[in-house]
């Protein structure tokens, strides 16, 4: 299925820690899980941008959507591992971080794109 959204960049957006999928690890990790609807951090912003809710389910990534034709701000489009996407992914589904410690690298790593995030229960 093509997803041929429209993203509007935005400068600020909300983390609802009861919808935010974190910490599962990359292969339980999507956009949007289908299962139970539950976001990664870069699903959650993609949805804030103007993404609905099919855009992004069962979606891995965002370089999917890219392939998909989606115009994404230029610091997502970082297909490797080193890039900003690449470090707000590995945050977001480590497996290894404290709860403090995930918000914190996630904070920091949108905010290196001008991006505040709050987080909320």
């Amino acid at each position: 299925m093509e997803t041929k959204c429209v993203l509007t960049p935005v400068t600020e957006f909300t983390i609802s820690r009861k919808m935010w999928l974190r910490g599962e690890g990359g292969v339980k990790s999507w956009l949007r899980r289908r299962s139970d609807g539950k976001m990664c951090c870069i699903g959650i912003y993609v949805k804030a941008m103007g993404a609905s809710d099919d855009d992004i389910t069962d979606i891995k990534s965002v370089a999917c959507l890219i392939d998909a034709g989606v115009d994404v701000p230029y610091w997502m489009d970082g297909r490797g591992f080193d890039h900003i996407i690449g470090r707000l992914y590995r945050n977001n589904d480590s497996l290894n971080l404290s709860p403090d410690g995930r918000e914190r690298l996630i904070t920091e790593g949108f905010a290196a794109n001008s991006i505040k995030v709050t987080f909320i229960d």
